[in-house]
């Protein structure tokens, strides 16, 4: 028992000499356990999540507008020229996605060869005389199935390289799964590119199902 009391005579001895004021106007008031019963939250104001604008990236020729929004998500469309190939502008595709929605748990988005498909329209939304690639090697780098948690922004390409560039240089080339196309410069600004995104109901609740139509990008380059 003498031990005991020698700690406790040691601690408070150390206590005393430290200075510190220990005191409940110097250290506040005694903690309070928090009340287990479900608290009031009705003075409080719920804010949904706001998505802000978007900035292009940098490199694009060419940048649309936002989709409306479907089932929580938005969609838009840009074009970026990058190294030639064959002495022709490779111009590429991106689309880009956010999650528009108050939703909880990610959006699920199909963005497979099934569900998205490109279009390249005249001035009139008329499809385009341009020559199109048919010739093609190899697999495409499919995005599958991409996840939008909520307030998220995604923004990737939608380029095919498995289409053949003729040595023959032309103007440009867009190259997507659904479509390749080859352009001379008079087809400079003439020529718009669109996109559609669609998706059909499934088991999976979280899988986004609409169809968006994607407001078109004018086709220019550099």
């Amino acid at each position: 028992m003498k031990p005991f009391w020698l700690l406790l005579v040691g601690v408070v001895a150390g206590w005393a000499a430290s200075g510190v004021d220990w005191s409940r106007e110097a250290v506040g008031e005694a903690y309070t356990p928090p009340n287990k019963e479900t608290p009031d939250h009705s003075d409080m104001l719920w804010v949904t999540p706001v998505t802000k604008p978007i900035e292009p990236i940098g490199n694009e020729t060419s940048v649309g507008k936002w989709s409306e929004v479907s089932g929580g998500i938005q969609a838009r469309l840009s074009l970026a020229e990058t190294d030639r190939v064959n002495g022709t502008r490779m111009l590429v595709p991106y689309l880009e996605l956010r999650n528009a929605s108050d939703l909880a748990n990610p959006i699920k988005l199909r963005c497979g060869s099934e569900n998205v498909t490109f279009e390249l329209l005249d001035k009139k939304g008329k499809p385009s005389s341009c020559k199109r690639a048919t010739e093609r090697s190899g697999a495409y780098s499919d995005p599958g199935t991409v996840s939008l948690p909520i307030d998220s922004y995604m923004r990737f390409t939608m380029r095919c390289t498995s289409y053949g560039v003729p040595k023959v240089a032309v103007a440009a080339m867009i190259a997507t799964d659904s479509g390749a196309w080859y352009l001379n410069e008079q087809d400079l600004g003439s020529q718009l590119l669109r996109v559609s995104i669609s998706g059909k109901k499934t088991d999976d609740q979280s899988t986004w199902m609409g169809t968006i139509v994607v407001p078109p990008v004018p086709v220019t380059w550099q």
